[in-house]
């Protein structure tokens, strides 16, 4: 079987019908098709491609659009691990494509009641698309409405980042402080404002010395007037993080609690990507969907090699009859 295959191009046909499929995953499917042997999956499979290019004729696109890789996403949520935004998005994305799918398939069922049987495996589960829908923007930044504890340490922060300004503000308007300083333009240390000081100025302003100059003529300097502003930002921020962690693992044990549907919901995407990847090679080569009988009988007219379509308008048509 395996040498009837190589000699027919099997493999080169597969790579040309994965390049009409949607996604990775469904071309990857596309490669890995096995010859079916059972008459009654033959028949249902050629069922599957012809509702679909019946579909895809009238120009009814299904919304296969995020299909995407995310087992291992999903596994480390069932061991309890915390995802990514990206992860959790690509997840978001998922289940949006299956519910509209589903929503695809019930508003076809007429024209395509073989293919609609696919509804019944899809799960969709709008809360908790929309609930990672809202938690990120556009950058995957987490947005203040995630959370009410968010937003309030997030307006926390951009008081005291203000108050800071202020009081650097009033530093460099004061010329008693402004006198020790080598450049009057501040820089940070370690996430802090310091000031550059000359060193024989170090120990006028008080404060903390975070760093020197390789010539050592000039100190990094964070006045005391700053330390506890300073101070105060990093707490938020760390609270901040602390929150971001806190609504990242809430998400995380999310999809853990429905992890078997979205991996079920996965599956069957990449099955429907596969049955329209050959409804469209089909319709672009204008295909003939064949009689399949029980009986040990072939009559094929017209036939011609795929691969050679591919590269050509002008193939030699054959009639195989045995």
């Amino acid at each position: 079987m395996e040498k009837s295959f190589q000699v027919l191009e099997f493999d080169k046909v597969l790579e040309i019908l994965s390049s009409f499929a949607s996604s990775e995953l469904g071309k990857q499917r596309c490669l890995e098709t096995q010859v079916y042997e059972d008459f009654s999956i033959i028949n249902k499979e050629l069922v599957y491609t012809s509702e679909a290019r019946f579909l895809l004729n009238q120009f009814i696109e299904p919304p296969l659009d995020y299909i995407l890789d995310i087992k291992k996403a999903v596994s480390d949520a069932k061991k309890g691990l915390t995802l990514s935004a990206q992860e959790l998005v690509d997840i978001s994305k998922v289940l949006r494509t299956s519910r509209l799918t589903k929503r695809y398939l019930e508003r076809n069922s007429n024209e395509a009641a073989t293919l609609a049987e696919f509804f019944d495996l899809l799960v969709d589960n709008k809360e908790l698309e929309d609930k990672i829908y809202d938690t990120f923007d556009a950058e995957l930044n987490i947005k203040d409405s995630a959370s009410t504890v968010l937003k309030s340490l997030r307006n926390s922060l951009r008081d005291s980042e203000q108050n800071l300004k202020n009081e650097i503000s009033r530093l460099l308007n004061s010329p008693s402080f402004v006198d020790n300083l080598q450049d009057t333009v501040w820089t940070t240390r370690d996430e802090r404002v310091v000031f550059q000081v000359r060193a024989e100025c170090k120990n006028k302003l008080g404060g903390i010395v975070h760093d020197t100059s390789a010539s050592g003529q000039t100190f990094f300097v964070e006045p005391k007037q700053l330390v506890p502003l300073n101070n105060k930002i990093r707490e938020v921020k760390v609270s901040i993080l602390a929150e971001i962690q806190r609504i990242l693992s809430e998400l995380s044990l999310c999809v853990s609690q429905i992890a078997g549907d979205i991996l079920t919901n996965l599956d069957n995407l990449v099955e429907l990507d596969f049955i329209f990847a050959r409804a469209r090679y089909s319709l672009k080569n204008d295909f003939a969907c064949p009689e399949i009988l029980e009986e040990k009988k072939i009559d094929l007219k017209g036939l011609k090699n795929p691969v050679l379509m591919s590269v050509t308008n002008e193939v030699v048509e054959n009639n195989v009859v045995e």
